[in-house]
C-alpha cells in the first residue's frame, strides 16, 4: 500500500509506524533528475539541461516540464509556456484559483488575510487552504511561501502577460503591509514589538522597491540601523533580494553591485571593513540622501574608514 501526503504521518498512525516506511520527496539530485527525465522519453542533452536549470530539480517542476517528449528547447525557455502547463491543473472555470494561484506568489509570505486583501471579494479562507496542498508551498502557524522557482516563474510569468497588473499586485501588498504598520499603534505600546515592526517594515519596503520606488528610504532605513548589524543585514538581504527577483528590471543595479561586493560584510556587518569604502564613498555622493545627520553619519564612517587603512 502506497499513499502520499503533504505531512509526516499524523499520532493516528503511530501504532503503525514499526512497519510504515516514510519517503520524503525533496528535490531530486543532478543524476536523479537526467534518469527521471530519461524515462520519460526525454533524451536530447539541452533539453534535460533546460529543465534541470528552470525546475531547480524540484519534482513538480520536473513533470510540468516533460509531459511531452518532443518538446523544443526554445519552448521550455518561455516562461508562459511553464505556467500554462501548470495552469492546466486548475479548471478555466475556477477564474479565482487560476488567479490567486499567481497573485499570492507576489508576498514573499501570505496568510489568509494577506489573500483576503490581495484579492478583494475572494474567501481568503478557502483559497489559503487550497493554496497549502500544492508542493510548492510550505510553512507553518499560518504562515507560507513559494517554493522559490516556482514563485519567480509566477511572478515573471504575470509581469510578461500584464506588466499593469504586476505594479497593482505590488501597490496592493505596499497598501497592505501599511494598514498592518498604521495598526500596531508602535509608539503607544509600553512592551514595543521591535521584530515585528521590523517584519512588517522589510516586507512593505519590498514591494516599494519591486516597484522601483523606495529607495531613498530603504538607504535612509539601513544607515539608521547601520550599527545595530541585525536589522540593517536583514535591510541589505532584502535589497539584494529585490533585485534577484526583479531579474534586470531593476534600474538600480549600480547599487546592488557595490553591496554585492561586501558579501562577508552581508554575513557579519563588521563596520571596521574596508570593503565598505566603495559604498560609503557612492552614499556620500548621494542626492536622494536629504536627512542632514546621516549625511554627516556617512562622512564620519568613511572617515573612520580612511584612518582604519591609513588613507
Amino acid at each position: 500500500l502506497i499513499c502520499s501526503e503533504r505531512e509526516r504521518l499524523p499520532g493516528e498512525w503511530q501504532p503503525l509506524l514499526p512497519i510504515v516506511k516514510q519517503i520524503e520527496l525533496t528535490p531530486f539530485s543532478s543524476r536523479e533528475a537526467e534518469e527521471f527525465l530519461l524515462n520519460r522519453g526525454i533524451t536530447d542533452p539541452r533539453a534535460i539541461q533546460t529543465i534541470q536549470d528552470l525546475s531547480g530539480n524540484l519534482p513538480l517542476m520536473l513533470v510540468l516540464l516533460s509531459t511531452e517528449p518532443a518538446v523544443k528547447v526554445d519552448e521550455l525557455s518561455a516562461t508562459q509556456n511553464v505556467i500554462e502547463r501548470f495552469l492546466k491543473w486548475v479548471p478555466e472555470q475556477e477564474s479565482v484559483k487560476r488567479e490567486a494561484v499567481i497573485a499570492c506568489a507576489f508576498p514573499r509570505f501570505f496568510d489568509e488575510g494577506l489573500i483576503g486583501s490581495l484579492l478583494p471579494g475572494a474567501d481568503g479562507k478557502e483559497l489559503f487552504a487550497w493554496l497549502c496542498r500544492f508542493s510548492f508551498t510550505t510553512g507553518h502557524t499560518g504562515r507560507w511561501r513559494y517554493h522559490s522557482i516556482v514563485r519567480r516563474l509566477m511572478i515573471q510569468h504575470r509581469f510578461d502577460q500584464a506588466p499593469e497588473q504586476y505594479l497593482e499586485l505590488h501597490r496592493r501588498l505596499v497598501a497592505y503591509y501599511e494598514v498592518r504598520l498604521a495598526g500596531l499603534d508602535w509608539m503607544k505600546q509600553k512592551d514595543r514589538d521591535y521584530q515585528q515592526l521590523q517584519a512588517l517594515e522589510l516586507e512593505w519596503l519590498y514591494h516599494r522597491l519591486c516597484q522601483n520606488q523606495g529607495f531613498d528610504t530603504f538607504v535612509t532605513l539601513f544607515l539608521s540601523a547601520f550599527r545595530r548589524s541585525f536589522y540593517a543585514q536583514e535591510l541589505v538581504n532584502t535589497f539584494m533580494e529585490v533585485h534577484e527577483d526583479l531579474r534586470g528590471r531593476s534600474s538600480l543595479h549600480e547599487w546592488y553591485e557595490l553591496f554585492r561586493q561586501v558579501p562577508q560584510c552581508r554575513d557579519a556587518l563588521d563596520c571596521s571593513l574596508p570593503d565598505w569604502i566603495p559604498l560609503f564613498e557612492r552614499l556620500a555622493e548621494y542626492e536622494g540622501l536629504s536627512d542632514s545627520t546621516l549625511r554627516a553619519f556617512v562622512h564620519y564612517e568613511l572617515g573612520y574608514f580612511y584612518v582604519s587603512q591609513r588613507r
